[in-house]
């Protein structure tokens, strides 16, 4: 298992300014107290900064859906995969999100929780991990790329689709670097402190979109195939009533008046919550599953050992 500082930056935009809105109001109906309570459990690792923001996005939710649904739900927050993975596999939680798509594949796996639904921005919840390069730079085509400074996530799956797609192993090829979130290493890419990027290509559409000066001159050289974005996970044990409601409450956020302070913002990125299924991960079950996962995996570790001493 491995922990993944960083969150795509288009969740983590939407959350920042979800987060400067007022903080959850007080309930005005809650549940009665002696209504069963159920466990949501959330685990994102960007950072303590951005953690306080998720805090306040989720807690307006299930105040709003306290609220509406009369659902006694308790929001669980993790800062170590480790315990939270723990939680999943012993039981513990009635609910479950992660930013991390390597926990994603182990919670798929364990099989005691089924995802439900994830994130859809720009109309599309499916994301692509692609290579940039500037267009005036060193890189014109992959074989220019040996000894290149080249930079990715810390984090497992991409290592894997960038070992899959560029037919190499990336630590013993290029400067391989790990950056702790898609905007710093764009910034990096556009002072020519980097030759190129290996990110999720959403980061460089919020760019063209927001920011297009460190974008402008980036050349696209190659996508992974899609993956899902990270979805909302329910335990196979909460009742299938119950999910059905926290579903049809979550893919209607955009239209909850509850949550109206936040329609405005979830109209400009078209952000909404659409229904998944486990069919949705086939892609990403089939990367942590294919023939290039045992050797992948060790020249990860070794990458991840080299980078903390560096």
């Amino acid at each position: 298992m491995v922990k993944v500082p960083r969150k795509e930056l288009f969740l983590a935009v939407l959350v920042f300014a979800m987060s400067m809105s007022h903080q959850a109001r007080a309930e005005k109906a809650a549940p009665p107290p002696d209504a069963k309570q159920y466990v949501v459990g959330i685990c994102f690792s960007a950072g303590a900064g951005m953690d306080a923001q998720f805090t306040t996005l989720f807690k307006d939710v299930i105040s709003a859906m306290k609220e509406k649904e009369k659902i006694n739900v308790i929001l669980k927050l993790y800062s170590d995969e480790s315990e939270f993975i723990s939680d999943v596999k012993q039981g513990k939680l009635d609910f479950a999100m992660t930013s991390l798509m390597d926990s994603v594949y182990v919670i798929l796996k364990n099989g005691k929780m089924k995802p439900i639904f994830s994130y859809s921005l720009f109309n599309r919840n499916k994301v692509k991990y692609c290579l940039y390069a500037k267009k005036d730079g060193r890189i014109k085509k992959l074989s220019d790329m040996k000894g290149m400074r080249v930079a990715t996530y810390d984090e497992f799956a991409a290592f894997l689709l960038l070992m899959e797609n560029t037919h190499t192993v990336p630590n013993n090829e290029y400067d391989l670097k790990m950056t702790p979130n898609a905007s710093s290493a764009i910034y990096m890419l556009s002072l020519n402190d980097l030759d190129a990027l290996f990110i999720i290509d959403s980061n460089i559409d919020y760019f063209q979109m927001t920011n297009p000066g460190p974008v402008k001159n980036i050349a696209q050289l190659l996508c992974s195939e899609e993956i899902t974005t990270a979805p909302f996970f329910v335990s196979r044990r909460v009742s299938p009533d119950l999910s059905n409601k926290v579903l049809e409450f979550c893919t209607k956020a955009d239209r909850e008046k509850s949550l109206k302070k936040y329609w405005s913002l979830m109209k400009m990125i078209k952000f909404k919550l659409v229904p998944v299924s486990e069919k949705d991960y086939d892609s990403l079950v089939r990367l942590f599953e294919s023939k290039e996962k045992n050797k992948g995996l060790k020249e990860y570790t070794l990458w991840k050992k080299y980078q903390k001493v560096k």
